[in-house]
C-alpha cells in the first residue's frame, strides 16, 4: 500500500484536471503488482485497485464514491 501512496501523491498533479482522470493517471503507473493490492474496503468487501479501478472506468456510483473515498476530488471542487 505504500507503493500507491507515493503514486498517489506523485501524480495528483497541480494542473486542474478531474478526480476520474488523476485517479487513472496514478494507476497506469503503478507497477502491475501494486495494482493486486487490497487497497480498499467497501463494507466488508475488500477489493485491489484492479477492482476500483473498473467500477471508477464504468463511472458507476460506487467507483465515484471509491474516488471520494480514496481522497480523489475535481480540483474545481477542491476546498482551499
Amino acid at each position: 500500500m505504500g507503493s500507491f501512496q507515493k503514486q498517489k501523491e506523485k501524480y495528483y498533479a497541480k494542473c486542474e484536471m478531474d478526480a476520474k482522470t488523476k485517479f487513472e493517471k496514478m494507476f497506469n503507473n503503478l507497477p502491475n503488482k501494486s495494482k493486486t493490492e487490497l487497497v480498499y474496503d467497501f463494507a466488508n468487501y475488500p477489493m485491489t485497485l484492479n477492482v476500483c479501478w473498473l467500477e471508477i472506468k464504468n463511472n458507476t456510483e460506487l467507483g465515484l464514491k471509491i474516488l471520494n473515498d480514496l481522497g480523489f476530488e475535481d480540483d474545481k471542487n477542491k476546498r482551499n
